[in-house]
């Protein structure tokens, strides 16, 4: 159209970068950030949030498999373990290319211990240090609810979480 037209945008943004360091070393405008800096979430790394692993996987496992159009419908539990204590440098990037790797090897209704070590590759997924807690309520909700009550139920976890540490 030749017409101006009004709108209402958000601009969401992410880094993995301190903007404010950066902007402090002068190496990012001071200007941007405030515009861009109205809600700052800041969100670890995957490492340091294993709980959110079964739900990310169930997500990307559900939408690779619709889109390869395999009937997949979860991991086997010795497949959530290997996902669960993988040390995950690629964050949620490398997860979810993991579970497409996997999508694409597997031949059943369930993603095996043998599809995530094709998706690995030759070395296999690098194990996180010991001793880390490897705990989450992915019990809480099955592979195949919807992504919503999925969403809702990690939403309750984190501010349940969030609550407990506040007190």
């Amino acid at each position: 159209s030749l017409q101006p037209k009004r709108v209402d945008v958000s601009v969401i943004a992410a880094t993995n970068r301190d903007l404010r360091a950066e902007v402090a070393a002068g190496r990012f405008r001071d200007d941007l950030f405030y515009r861009l800096n109205v809600v700052g979430v800041t969100l670890p790394p995957l490492r340091d949030r294993r709980d959110d692993i079964p739900h990310l996987a169930a997500l990307f496992m559900r939408e690779s498999a619709q889109r390869m159009r395999k009937p997949l419908t979860g991991l086997t539990s010795s497949a959530e373990r290997v996902l669960l204590t993988a040390r995950w440098d690629g964050n949620v990037r490398e997860l979810k290319n993991v579970i497409e790797r996997a999508c694409m090897l597997a031949d059943g209704s369930l993603i095996s211990e043998r599809e995530l070590a094709g998706a690995f590759g030759p070395g296999g997924p690098v194990q996180a240090p010991r001793g880390r807690a490897v705990e989450h309520s992915a019990s809480r909700v099955a592979d195949t609810a919807p992504l919503e009550e999925i969403e809702r139920v990690h939403i309750l976890d984190r501010s349940e979480e969030h609550t407990s540490e506040l007190q």
